[in-house]
């Protein structure tokens, strides 16, 4: 866990909006389980959200600086999930680039991956293309074998994927798209 670096904060915690609290989120989910359609938080009464961050929230200054280090220290960089446009985190991949880092791209979007290939290619980045649906889980493992078989390790792993496939307020989602939703933009 000490190597995770969360970005985008975490599901397996919450925080209170009042007083700043943080816990585990496995305990809020029993407290609902067990009735409570929306626990306030136990120290102030606040309301409690996950520890992820939301939509103009501040990103985690130190937590961005971590990201930074690693990617400058990595031999071998995966980006999954992304057009590399969303910054601060896409700046990881010109760090590592400027190091030296073998870069890896993953994406559904394989014209996107060949376009941004082709950039890194040209100012003298080795790049390895590797399109894949990253909601299946056969699809992540083909990845990492595929890197790994190439590049013998993966040091780094930015993981920019995400979907909002639900038309509508989430709430109304039936079990299966939330999974999908969750595992794709949480779990993956």
């Amino acid at each position: 866990p000490e190597r995770v670096i969360e970005e985008h904060g975490t599901m397996r915690k919450v925080v209170c909006w009042g007083c700043g609290w943080t816990g585990p989120m496995q305990s809020v989910l029993d407290r609902v389980r067990a009735g409570e359609e929306d626990p306030p938080c136990t120290a102030c009464g606040g309301i409690l959200k996950s520890a992820t961050i939301s939509f103009g929230q501040q990103l985690v200054p130190e937590v961005i600086e971590r990201a930074m280090q690693a990617a400058q220290e990595a031999d071998v960089f995966l980006a999954v999930g992304t057009s590399l446009q969303v910054y601060p985190i896409a700046g990881a991949v010109t760090a590592a680039r400027a190091a030296g880092a073998k870069v890896v791209i993953t994406s559904r979007k394989a014209q996107d991956l060949e376009a941004t290939a082709c950039e890194m290619t040209a100012i003298g980045c080795e790049v390895l293309v590797v399109p894949a649906h990253l909601g299946k889980f056969e699809e992540i493992q083909r990845v990492v074998d595929t890197v790994v078989q190439k590049f013998g390790r993966i040091d780094i792993l930015v993981n920019n994927a995400g979907a909002s496939p639900a038309m509508g307020s989430v709430l109304d989602s039936d079990e299966r798209l939330w999974d999908t939703i969750m595992n794709l933009n949480l779990f993956y």
